[in-house]
C-alpha cells in the first residue's frame, strides 16, 4: 500500500463519540465515578524499511597499455653505376686486299 499524505484513513481523522454504535457505547458509570477503559495490548506492525543511499568516490585505475612498434622498410634508391670497356676497331679508308684472309706460314 502506497502512502500518500493527502489521503487520510478513517482512523487518522478526529474521533467523534457520536460515531459509536449504541452497542459499542460505554456504559455510563454511577454518580461520582469516571469511566476508564482497560489498557489495550499494543499492536506491532511490520517494520518499514527506509533506505538512505550515500555515494562515495572510489578510485579505480584504468590502465591503457601503449605498445610502440618500430617498423623498418627497405626503400629502393637508385644508384647509377657506369662501367667502361675499351675495344680497338680498324676503320681504314681503303681496305687491304688480304684483309680477313689467313696467311700461310
Amino acid at each position: 500500500m502506497e502512502y500518500k499524505p493527502s489521503q487520510m484513513s478513517p482512523l487518522s481523522q478526529p474521533f467523534q463519540p457520536s460515531q459509536l454504535s449504541p452497542i459499542s457505547q460505554p456504559s455510563q458509570p454511577g454518580p461520582g465515578k469516571l469511566f476508564q477503559c482497560p489498557p489495550a495490548d499494543p499492536i506491532m506492525t511490520d517494520p518499514e524499511r527506509v533506505v538512505r543511499d550515500f555515494y562515495h568516490p572510489q578510485r579505480v585505475q584504468v590502465i591503457h597499455p601503449i605498445q610502440i612498434v618500430n617498423r623498418h622498410h627497405c626503400v629502393p634508391v637508385y644508384e647509377h653505376v657506369y662501367t667502361c670497356s675499351e675495344v680497338d676497331e680498324y676503320c681504314g679508308t681503303h681496305p687491304h686486299p688480304h684483309q680477313g684472309m689467313l696467311r700461310e706460314k
